[in-house]
């Protein structure tokens, strides 16, 4: 018999995604080009004589391992609610359910104050 990632009993619906759908989809919500515009057009003009380059490099290997990090958990946590479910069980229910809430309510103030 094979052990299925998620079966929902009432309708018989499985979810399966693979780590390159994840690796898609994270890349598809960015917006690769506003990126490259406020690296390439911005960050020399706020800040002359940069490196460029070198900030890409230091910014790329300071968020590697938060990234890897996040992407381990989803596949150790497979289910919908991403933040709530991983923090709900390896913290507590409250810790989790708080630091979602804190989520939602912060980008909301951001989505606002753009």
């Amino acid at each position: 018999m094979s052990k299925k990632t998620f079966v929902r009993e009432a309708t018989g619906l499985v979810k399966e995604i693979s780590g390159y759908e994840v690796l898609f989809y994270n890349i598809a919500q960015i917006n690769i080009g506003i990126g490259l515009a406020y690296v390439l057009l911005f960050l020399p003009s706020f800040y002359p004589g940069s490196s460029v380059e070198l900030s890409v490099a230091i910014t790329t290997f300071g968020v590697l391992p938060f990234a890897l990090v996040y992407a381990f958990i989803g596949i150790v946590y497979p289910r919908s609610g991403a933040d709530y479910v991983f923090t709900s069980r390896t913290i507590g229910g409250f810790v989790g359910f708080v630091t979602s809430f804190n989520f939602v309510v912060w980008e909301l103030f951001y989505v606002g104050w753009t």
